[in-house]
């Protein structure tokens, strides 16, 4: 199988070809990966408020409409730019489906039954 990962780097397009299957399956990364922040999964880290500079007292909003958007706009260790000895992944191209970066409260359950 081959797969391609697309972005930027310095400004410029970057696209990351390879053969054979990734590193991580869907499954394992979002098993080892509980940071993403999409509108299946809501991690705690966002229902905290950010604390300082211009979005000071503002939540972050979901980055992606899905895990499985997610998972293909990410890298994982051994993948694009990161070395296999990484212990984080790296997402690119969010879509931020809510429109927004910033929230003034935190989203929730309730706000995910409410988008379509």
């Amino acid at each position: 199988m081959v797969y391609r990962v697309t972005g930027r780097r310095a400004g410029r397009p970057y696209v990351f070809e390879r053969s054979g299957p990734r590193p991580f399956s869907f499954e394992k990364a979002k098993l080892f990966f509980p940071n993403r922040f999409t509108l299946e999964h809501v991690p705690a880290w966002s229902q905290v408020p950010w604390p300082d500079g211009r979005h000071a007292g503002m939540y972050p909003a979901p980055q992606f409409m899905s895990d499985q958007d997610w998972y293909k706009c990410t890298w994982f260790p051994g993948e694009g730019l990161l070395p296999f000895t990484a212990h984080h992944c790296l997402s690119y191209d969010h879509s931020y489906p809510l429109g927004k970066h910033w929230l003034e409260e935190p989203y929730s359950a309730q706000q995910k039954l409410q988008h379509p």
